[in-house]
């Protein structure tokens, strides 16, 4: 069963887009080492998150509280 937020995140990670060519897909070794690892609230969380920007922890609650 392919978990559709961790793989969110592994396309988020690998700067790619969903639906294009290029897209990470759950037989790709970029979703399959995250897969046992994280779950869908975690990936959750960091989909809210930019890559390589420093949030605070106050700020990235308000995030996810919004989704």
């Amino acid at each position: 069963m392919v978990k559709e937020k961790v793989l969110d995140l592994a396309n988020h990670i690998s700067k790619k887009k969903r639906g294009s060519k290029n897209e990470i897909k759950a037989e790709d070794p970029e979703y399959r080492i995250l897969e046992p690892v994280v779950t869908e609230e975690m990936a959750e969380v960091a989909l809210c998150m930019k890559i390589r920007k420093k949030v605070q922890q106050k700020n990235l609650l308000h995030y996810v509280g919004n989704q």
